[in-house]
């Protein structure tokens, strides 16, 4: 359709300092660096108190945050923290050749307390504490080496045959996952081998959680699998290549069933309960680091990352989802409009449009200032410094040599009869 162009003017000088901050559509998420927390660059495992606290575990020691002040508790030899756990008033730690647990005193301060020093003789062996998880009346510390169960004031320790990758509580009971010699079940104080494959031998196990009535297995490099009556099979699902690529390092499933991936090279998947991508953060859209140490959700639904340098919080409760242009190309956006099932983006730099993979491209030709993106009658248009133009295609077509275009509007009651504002910076 052809189309006449009134034309009304208007003067007036525009600035525009609001950026908006490439790569795809995420929630919205916040970073915390070194100079936010004053401590050591990693961070391994997080925990939160029932006071609303958060507790990390830190190069430098134990980290706590109440949501504005850090501060920062060391152990008495002032070791790496490697595990956390906040459970009733306490706040339980592991480190190298020690675990045990941190409690206000009198003066609000916390002060630790040593529970290995329970263990009689004890040889550690260059150990240290990784994981602690909660089991019924018991906590259970993991190391590489072997498990310890703290109950009634007595540490129990349990020999592995191999080097324990992880510990979980599935169904109430307890499944180590052993590097050389597959996964067991803790029973009467012995362990039982879950299943005769060889599938999970020389595999590093990362999670093991309920699914459906089945067990869900992730592993670091050879994906997910399903187990079920001595029967290992892949899972196939979308995050699977991903995984396998990026190298898994840790796993959770939320409760609304949806499940975060937290990769070594290149952050966090969060997916549906099928495996299906919802959302990837890593540092191509703003994460600060790549390399996820440890995943945490808490009660308000923020999920939080141990980072190699850094922590990060990500809103999971969000109605919205954000588009982060680190990369700077996009410059300061003016208008967006989805049109074709497409999202096309007019910025002072130009006009964009994300590909089916949420890739930020360039529509070659559009250089310079995107005033106002509008459909109009099934048609795209675009109003531009150089003029205005009809998108069709991921092409431009002039319409209008008359430059500075800032507002189309159809004429009342004229169907073929646009009016176009200028604008003259």
């Amino acid at each position: 359709m052809k189309y006449k162009m009134g034309i009304t003017y208007y003067f007036f000088l525009l600035f525009i300092v609001t950026q908006i901050s490439t790569a795809q559509f995420s929630p919205h998420f916040q970073n915390y660096t070194l100079s936010d927390y004053n401590a050591g660059n990693h961070n391994w495992d997080i925990s939160k108190s029932e006071s609303g606290k958060l507790y990390v575990a830190n190069d430098n020691g134990l980290l706590e945050f109440d949501g504005l002040i850090w501060k920062l508790w060391q152990l008495p030899n002032k070791t790496t923290i490697r595990s956390v756990l906040a459970f009733n008033d306490k706040i339980y730690t592991g480190s190298y050749e020690d675990f045990g647990y941190w409690e206000k005193d009198g003066k609000g301060n916390l002060k630790y307390y040593s529970l290995s020093e329970l263990i009689g003789e004890k040889e550690f062996l260059n150990e240290e504490f990784w994981q602690i998880i909660l089991h019924k009346k018991s906590l259970v510390f993991r190391s590489f080496l072997n498990i310890y169960k703290y109950e009634n004031e007595k540490i129990e320790i349990i020999k592995t045959p191999s080097t324990v990758m992880s510990c979980d509580i599935v169904i109430g009971e307890i499944y180590i996952s052993t590097l050389k010699n597959g996964v067991f079940i803790l029973k009467d104080k012995k362990l039982i081998p879950i299943t005769s494959s060889k599938i999970l031998e020389n595999t590093k196990v990362i999670s093991i959680v309920n699914y459906d009535d089945v067990f869900l297995m992730s592993t670091a490099l050879k994906g997910c699998f399903i187990y079920k009556n001595d029967i290992v099979i892949p899972w196939e699902a979308e995050i699977s290549q991903y995984i396998k690529q990026y190298q898994l390092n840790n796993f959770l499933k939320l409760d609304n069933g949806n499940m975060v991936f937290g990769t070594i090279k290149n952050g966090v998947y969060i997916t549906d309960y099928n495996g299906k991508i919802l959302f990837h953060i890593s540092k191509e859209n703003g994460l600060a680091n790549n390399t996820v140490l440890g995943v945490y959700s808490d009660s308000n639904d923020l999920l939080w990352l141990d980072l190699d340098n850094g922590i990060a919080s990500i809103d999971l409760n969000s109605n919205y989802s954000f588009y982060n242009d680190v990369s700077g190309k996009l410059g300061a956006v003016y208008d967006v409009i989805e049109y074709n099932d497409v999202n096309h983006i007019g910025s002072n730099t130009g006009l964009y449009f994300l590909d089916k993979e949420n890739k930020l491209q360039f529509i070659e030709g559009s250089q310079g200032q995107v005033w106002y993106l509008e459909e109009i009658k099934g048609e795209l248009f675009c109003g531009h410094n150089n003029g205005t133009y009809i998108i069709d295609r991921n092409r431009l077509k002039l319409i209008s040599g008359y430059t500075g275009g800032w507002v189309i509007k159809k004429a009342p009651e004229q169907s073929n009869v646009l009016y176009k504002v200028l604008i003259l910076v």
